[in-house]
């Protein structure tokens, strides 16, 4: 059994069951995920203090001290990714680097659909800092901070597609949702747009889950 620890590094509890729903997707036979959120976190994360917050509290979770074979940050901006790996030993995969690497080798170019102006800058700096700028079209806020977005996602579908269709003009061949709580409309925005939309937390549970194989096939 690889048992995968899913991290809502804010303490809503609205968006980990969000999260949990969006994560079981990704429950193959013989994988078994434990999602929790940080209590000591923001409610929503929108700014690097937000982000610094979240990184402090969830190093606190006695979650971390559990069984498990790997981790999942399941926020766009991977908060604490090697923080929480110096922590457990245990290799950490942040949503955001498993969802860009699978949309370049899976489709080409990739935008990131933020929720707040605020997150912009912080998801722009990670694509540098991942080196993945030669493959990013741009981030595209809707304009909303994560709780509100959360609170009433069908109340801003207009915002949500009128980003979307901003990345697409840009360049996009897909879209790499840049939020937990935009999970629940990936499909029915890829419908809309007629490009591939990718909720991150999947992808990440399965690339945590495809580690936590490689590496016990290379100690064999």
């Amino acid at each position: 059994m690889i048992r995968i620890l899913v991290i809502n590094p804010n303490s809503s509890v609205e968006m980990t069951s969000s999260i949990l729903r969006s994560a079981a997707v990704a429950r193959l036979p013989g994988t078994e995920l434990a999602v929790v959120r940080t209590p000591d976190a923001p409610a929503a994360i929108d700014t690097r203090e937000d982000e610094d917050r979240a990184v402090t509290a969830m190093l606190r979770l006695p979650d971390l001290v559990g069984p498990a074979d790997a981790v999942v940050i399941a926020c766009f901006g991977d908060p604490g990714v090697s923080e929480v790996a110096d922590r457990t030993g245990l290799p950490v995969i942040g949503m955001a680097r498993a969802a860009m690497v699978h949309a370049t080798r899976a489709h080409g170019s990739f935008g990131i659909l933020a929720a707040s102006h605020d997150a912009v800058g912080i998801m722009t700096d990670m694509v540098e800092r991942y080196a993945m700028g030669d493959t990013c079209a741009g981030v595209q806020a809707i304009g909303v901070g994560v709780a509100e977005l959360d609170r009433d996602l069908p109340g801003h579908w207009d915002g949500i597609v009128s980003a979307a269709r901003r990345l697409v003009a840009t360049g996009a061949d897909s879209i790499c949702l840049g939020c937990s709580a935009l999970g629940p409309v990936a499909d029915v925005l890829s419908a809309e747009l007629g490009v591939p939309v990718l909720d991150a937390v999947p992808i990440a549970v399965l690339a945590a889950r495809a580690e936590v194989v490689t590496r016990a096939g290379s100690e064999v």
